[in-house]
């Protein structure tokens, strides 16, 4: 029998194998504010690259609404990353192939986090 270690350094060295992050496609529920929102099964994503303004400082509805705007557009995908501290999913987040994270950053409703940078 060949060992976990064996299979994976074969994998590295001849296969060429990704670490690929399974896509799942989800629809809107609900947007929290510009870098969080609500699956149709009622999970919660946080976007994993930018920061927008939170509910007291200025900019946060305009970035609310741009983000839910963006995900009403088509369908959304999401690489999941994994799960914060307050139990919400981190994942890239992508409309029409696009991410939303450089969309929001682009047209001046977020800034980059240090979390995972989606492209």
């Amino acid at each position: 029998m060949i060992s976990v270690d064996k299979l994976l350094l074969l994998c590295i060295l001849f296969v060429g194998c990704s670490a690929a992050i399974p896509q799942t496609t989800v629809r809107l529920q609900t947007t929290i504010d510009g870098d969080t929102f609500v699956t149709g099964r009622g999970e919660i994503i946080r976007l994993a690259g930018i920061d927008t303004p939170e509910r007291d400082e200025e900019g946060y509805l305009a970035a609310t609404i741009e983000l839910r705007g963006e995900l009403l557009r088509s369908t959304i995908v999401l690489e999941r990353q994994g799960t914060d501290r307050y139990g919400r999913t981190i994942a890239c987040v992508y409309v029409d192939g696009k991410s939303i994270d450089e969309h929001m950053i682009t047209s001046g409703h977020a800034r980059r986090w240090d979390g995972v940078r989606c492209e």
